[in-house]
C-alpha cells in the first residue's frame, strides 16, 4: 500500500488523479436541481441584473414557465460594471470575483447548467495541484503530498461544492494559494517576487469571499509565532503584503459600508434562527466527517447510528491530528493547528454563546475542511512511513477511507437535491405535486428567498404550468385571475394567505412544508 514512486510515476500518477477527480465532479453535473443561490449566478452571468429581474417579474401577470425560463438564459450582455453595481448595492457579502468570472465564461460556453457549473468543476480540478504545493510547502513529502490531492479528489464535500454554480470551489483554489504563497514568501524570506505571488493570491481569496477574514486570522497568528515579533525580512515582507492586500481591497470594504443595511439583511439568517446548542454540535460534527462519508443530509437527537458513525469518524479525526502533532515539523503543525482550530472558533463560540446557526453552514468553513484533508494525509504518510502493525493500519485506513468516500460519491450521483441545496431541497417533491394537475397556476409573493426558489422552481414544471408573481403593493387586495384549473401559492406569507382567502372566498391546503418553504393547494 506504500505510495514509493520516482519523479516521472509522480507526475503521471498526479495526472492520473487530475482527470479521476475531474470526471468525478463532471458526473451528473446537469442533473442536480438548480437552486436559489445558483439562480443568482445564472441572471448575473447572463447578463442581467438581479434588480431588473425583479421589477419585470414581479408585475402581477399571469406567464408561462417559457417565460419565466427566459429571464434565466443570456440576454443582451450588460456592461460588468452594472453586474458590479448591483452586486455591490443589494448582494455585498459576496465579492464580485466569480461572478465577473462566470460572466465571461457563459460568453464562451453557454448558458447550460452544464456550462455553469462546469466553471466550478474547472477550479475544483485546479485545487488538486495546489493542495500538492501547499502540502510540499508544509514540509510533507511526496507520498504525502500526493495522499493529500487523493483525498480531496475523492472528499464528497468538495466534489459536491465543485458542482454548485457558486463560488465556494474557486474560494477553496485561492484559500490554497494563499496559503502556500504565504509559506514560500516566508522560506525566501527577501524574495519580493514571492511576497508579490502571496499578495495575488490572497487578493484573489478577498475578491471571492469576506470568510477569507478568518484564513487571514491564521495567517497572521502563524506570522507573529514564527518570527517572535522580532523585525525580519518575514515579518516586514507579510506586514507589507497586508498593507497592500488591504489597501486594494478598500474599495468594497467601502462599499460593505455603505450598503451594510443589505449586508445585514443578507446574513441576518445566521443570528436570528437559534437552534439548541446540542444541535449545533451535532451538526458541526456531522460537517466534519462529510470530506470521508455523507450518507445522512441531517442527524436528530435520536438517530443513534449516523451520530455513532459521527463520532467515530470525528474520533479518529482528533488522533490523527494528534498523530501529526508528534511527528511534524513545529512550523507545519502549527499552521494546521491554527487552520483547524481559529476558522472553527469564530463561528462556533457566538452560536455557543448568543446563539445562531454560523457554524452549521459548512460552506463558510472552507479553511477547516482543507486542513483537515492535509492532516489526515499527512497522518497516513506518517503511518507509510513506518515499519510492521503502522503501515498496515495506514493502508487499511486509506483504503476505508476512500472508499466510504466513494460510496457517498455514488449515492450522491442519484440524489437530484443533496444538503448542499439548502433551502432548495424540497423543490423536487414542490414540483412532483404541482406536476400531478392540469394546467395549473403558481402563484408567489415577494418575500426575500421567493424569487430565487421560484425561479429555480420553474426549471422542473412541465411547459403548459403557468406562474404568478404578485408584487407586495397587490397581496392585500389581490384576486385570483379567470383560471379553471388547480391554483396552488408558495410559501405565502400568513397575512397574504388569509388576504387570498377573504378576497377569492376560498380556502388553502397545506400540500408540502418542510424549514424553508411550503405549498398551499387552492380549494372552493
Amino acid at each position: 500500500m506504500s505510495i514509493h514512486v520516482n519523479p516521472n510515476r509522480q507526475a503521471a500518477l498526479l495526472v492520473v488523479l487530475l482527470l479521476f477527480g475531474a470526471a468525478l465532479r463532471c458526473y451528473g453535473l446537469d442533473e442536480k436541481i438548480i437552486w436559489h443561490d445558483e439562480v443568482a449566478t445564472r441572471v448575473l452571468s447572463g447578463g442581467a441584473t438581479l434588480a431588473a429581474q425583479m421589477k419585470s417579474l414581479y408585475s402581477a401577470q399571469v406567464l408561462t414557465v417559457a417565460q419565466v425560463l427566459q429571464f434565466q438564459q443570456v440576454q443582451q450582455a450588460s456592461p460588468v460594471l452594472a453586474l458590479l453595481t448591483d452586486l455591490a448595492q443589494h448582494d455585498p457579502q459576496h465579492p464580485p470575483l466569480y461572478y465577473v468570472l462566470a460572466n465571461g465564461w457563459v460568453q464562451l460556453w453557454g448558458d447550460s447548467v452544464f456550462a455553469l457549473r462546469g466553471l466550478s468543476v474547472f477550479f475544483g480540478v485546479l485545487g488538486l495541484p495546489a493542495l500538492y504545493w501547499l502540502m510540499r510547502e508544509l514540509a510533507a513529502t511526496r507520498r504525502g503530498a500526493t495522499l493529500a490531492v487523493l483525498l480531496l479528489c475523492v472528499s464528497p464535500l468538495m466534489i459536491l461544492y465543485s458542482q454548485e454554480a457558486r463560488e465556494y470551489a474557486l474560494w477553496a483554489l485561492t484559500l490554497l494559494l494563499s496559503s502556500a504563497a504565504l509559506l514560500r514568501a516566508l522560506r525566501l524570506s527577501g524574495s519580493r517576487s514571492a511576497w508579490l505571488l502571496y499578495v495575488c493570491c490572497t487578493l484573489l481569496a478577498v475578491y471571492t469571499s469576506l470568510s477569507t477574514a478568518s484564513l487571514i486570522l491564521v495567517q497572521v497568528a502563524y506570522v507573529l509565532v514564527v518570527t517572535r515579533v522580532q523585525w525580519s525580512y518575514r515579518l516586514s515582507g507579510f506586514f507589507v503584503s497586508m498593507c497592500t492586500v488591504g489597501l486594494l481591497f478598500l474599495p468594497w470594504v467601502v462599499n460593505l459600508l455603505l450598503n451594510f443595511e443589505a449586508f445585514r439583511a443578507s446574513m441576518a439568517w445566521s443570528s436570528v434562527i437559534v437552534i439548541p446548542r446540542t444541535a449545533v454540535v451535532r451538526i458541526l460534527s456531522l460537517n466534519f466527517s462529510r470530506n470521508v462519508f455523507d450518507f445522512w443530509p441531517e442527524v436528530q437527537q435520536d438517530q443513534w447510528p449516523p451520530i455513532a458513525a459521527c463520532t467515530t469518524c470525528l474520533l479518529v479525526i482528533i488522533a490523527s491530528v494528534a498523530w501529526v502533532l508528534k511527528r511534524t515539523p513545529r512550523e507545519t503543525r502549527l499552521y494546521l493547528v491554527l487552520l483547524l482550530v481559529l476558522p472553527t472558533a469564530l463561528l462556533l463560540l457566538p452560536d455557543l454563546l448568543f446563539g445562531g446557526i454560523r457554524s452549521t453552514n459548512a460552506r463558510y468553513l472552507m479553511p477547516v475542511w482543507l486542513g483537515l484533508l492535509a492532516a489526515l494525509a499527512l497522518a497516513l504518510d506518517q503511518g507509510f512511513a513506518r515499519a510492521g502493525r503502522a503501515k498496515v493500519v495506514a493502508g487499511l485506513g486509506l483504503v476505508c477511507l476512500v472508499g466510504l468516500a466513494m460510496a457517498t460519491n455514488i449515492l450522491h450521483a442519484q440524489q437530484a437535491a443533496p444538503w448542499t441545496k439548502s433551502l432548495s431541497i424540497s423543490l423536487p417533491e414542490v414540483a412532483r405535486v404541482i406536476n400531478q394537475s392540469e394546467h395549473p397556476l403558481v402563484v408567489g409573493n415577494q418575500e426575500r428567498h421567493h424569487p430565487g426558489n421560484l425561479f429555480a422552481l420553474a426549471n422542473m414544471l412541465r411547459p403548459e404550468t403557468k406562474m404568478q408573481f404578485v408584487p407586495i403593493a397587490l397581496e392585500a387586495s389581490w384576486f385570483l385571475p379567470a383560471h379553471q384549473a388547480a391554483v396552488y401559492l408558495y410559501s405565502p406569507t400568513e397575512q397574504f394567505r388569509r388576504a387570498f382567502e377573504k378576497n377569492n372566498h376560498v380556502t388553502t391546503k397545506l400540500v408540502v412544508e418542510d424549514l424553508f418553504l411550503q405549498l398551499w393547494k387552492v380549494e372552493d
